[in-house]
């Protein structure tokens, strides 16, 4: 693994954690919210996961 790419692992980390809690702030009582945040936790995974395989493949 290289050492930028820990970097930007880190940084979608951090962004999706503070996404997480302004929305948490703003949208806690509805209850879909919980469907929203799963939703894009599961899209942030995929896409993870996607970029490592292709740099895999390409590097």
């Amino acid at each position: 693994m290289n050492f930028t790419v820990w970097i930007l692992i880190f940084a979608l980390l951090e962004i999706s954690y503070l996404l997480y809690r302004s929305f948490k702030r703003r949208f806690s009582q509805t209850p879909l919210f919980r469907v929203f945040v799963s939703m894009v936790s599961y899209v942030l995974i995929a896409l993870a996961i996607m970029v490592l395989l292709t740099w895999y493949s390409f590097y």
